[in-house]
């Protein structure tokens, strides 16, 4: 079997998420991210305030402890 390569120069894209009007909510406020702390407590809090608003939760780059399940509700 084989696999066809793309073409020379092909580029594959999508378009960028549109957030406009949307409320951002950013985890390091709630969490520390510091490879110190166990964060689990602040993820799981601020998932189920945000859980049912349309709310974005944005991930800020860090280490974070994450020591049990989170779960997240539909």
């Amino acid at each position: 079997m084989t696999r066809k390569r793309p073409a020379q120069g092909t580029i594959f894209s999508r378009e960028k998420p549109n957030y406009e009007g949307a409320t951002i909510v950013q985890m390091r406020r709630y969490a520390k991210g510091d490879s110190v702390t166990d964060d689990t407590a602040a993820f799981q809090n601020i998932i189920y305030q945000c859980a049912g608003t349309g709310t974005v939760i944005f991930v800020d780059a860090g280490s974070y402890i994450l020591t049990d399940t989170i779960t997240i509700p539909s």
